[in-house]
């Protein structure tokens, strides 16, 4: 728990039930008040670079409508994206990948958790093994590339 105390006329309370990586912070004088600073200090930590709150996922979907994500993110290296994933794990949070958008259909009220957006150059490899009639491709390649480079 994290208590503030900035004053020394204000007196501290007991913490109120906490939820997992929560701080809260509760002050008391004549009138008494708490202020929850959020999951987010503790589950962001050390991804504050490339993770967004509340994100309108509007302009990820061809057709340009839906709501927010709680968390959404475009991660530039496979290292953080396993980071993201195993720290949203591990706060039980749900954890979606994203792809161009041109199949998805986001609700008006938005999507709790983290939404991941595999942009980045280290997502959208293509390697083909000719000798073996095999294609590898990052989940971040576009529908597009990969038919194209299949018919090749």
């Amino acid at each position: 728990m994290f208590v503030a105390c900035p004053h020394p006329s204000w007196k501290t309370h007991q913490a109120v039930e906490q939820a997992p990586n929560s701080i809260y912070i509760e002050l008391g004088s004549q009138d008494e008040f708490s202020l929850k600073l959020g999951i987010s200090v503790s589950l962001l930590s050390g991804f504050e670079h490339i993770v967004r709150e509340n994100e309108p996922l509007a302009p990820y979907t061809r057709l340009k409508i839906g709501g927010a994500a709680e968390y959404f993110s475009e991660p530039t290296s496979q290292d953080e994206l396993v980071g993201l994933v195993k720290r949203f794990a591990e706060a039980e949070k749900n954890v979606r990948l994203i792809g161009s958008g041109t199949n998805l259909h986001v609700n008006d009220q938005g999507v709790k958790g983290l939404v991941i957006h595999l942009a980045a150059p280290a997502f959208c490899h293509i390697e083909v093994d000719k000798d073996h009639n095999r294609m590898t491709v990052g989940g971040g390649t576009r529908l597009s590339h990969f038919v194209a480079t299949a018919v090749r």
